[in-house]
């Protein structure tokens, strides 16, 4: 398997907080990796500079082999690197459906001579659980369905990479079955690689094949979900218990 995207001594620096030090690691074409770690680990920083929201301190990002660590948040989407928000983010006024569409627009390298099929928009809409909420306002639905009309939206600009900002935050137990569902289909049948910062351990346990462990801006571990659960300094750091129930998954 070939890697899609390759993190080579990241580094960012807030005036005197060094948020992500020294990072490096590498995510396979078609994979579905996790990034854990306390609160302030550098996690959704991390995911900031990949879709150049944060220009590194220093470090280089490769995706597909080109460097993307100075590119503009529109252009990186373009290339096929999209994401999701910790703190739900929507246009509030739009519909379901237009805010969808807003997607679309913003994976095209040109709106003008580019169409999107609206079978596909059906599709990402039945696919996230929206198909008979066209017209209901964004800012209308809930915390948990705005994130999902974030994923909607963030899947609707054709990504190749996904990069997933705590998802299942506030989910009940039925509606984190139901991403899980979601999540699987994303990657295995439309082929999108996913990386999953998430705190919902049998998510992450169940869902990804690598884990990666911050702390501190630092990254401490790197492996299967058994070796991670197994892992004393992760335990010590973040985890404060063995999650052998999920490692196996």
């Amino acid at each position: 398997m070939t890697d899609i995207l390759e993190v080579k001594g990241l580094k960012k620096q807030f005036g005197g907080l060094v948020a992500v030090n020294n990072l490096d690691f590498t995510i396979e074409d078609g994979s579905r990796t996790g990034i854990i770690g306390p609160n302030g680990a550098g996690k959704t920083t991390t995911f900031a500079m990949i879709a150049g929201e944060h220009n590194p301190t220093a470090g280089s990002i490769l995706f597909e082999g080109e460097r993307i660590d100075r590119l503009k948040p529109s252009v990186i989407c373009k290339k096929g690197a999209a994401r999701t928000f910790q703190i739900v983010r929507v246009f509030r006024q739009l519909t379901v459906y237009e805010h969808i569409i807003m997607g679309a627009v913003a994976g095209k390298s040109c709106f003008s001579t580019c169409s999107y099929q609206t079978d596909e928009i059906e599709h990402l809409m039945e696919l996230t659980g929206f198909e008979n909420d066209h017209d209901k306002i964004a800012g209308s639905l809930t915390s948990a369905r705005q994130k999902q009309l974030g994923l909607a939206t963030a899947l609707a600009t054709k990504p190749k990479l996904l990069l997933l900002d705590e998802l299942m935050a506030g989910l009940n137990l039925s509606e984190i079955e139901r991403s899980l569902l979601i999540l699987r289909k994303i990657n295995e049948e439309m082929g999108i690689t996913l990386v999953i910062i998430e705190h919902v351990m049998r998510v992450i346990m169940g869902l990804c094949k690598k884990i990666i462990v911050l702390e501190t801006g630092q990254k401490i571990a790197e492996g299967t979900p058994k070796e991670i659960s197994e892992n004393k300094r992760v335990i010590k750091a973040y985890l404060g218990k063995e999650e052998k129930a999920y490692a196996g998954n």
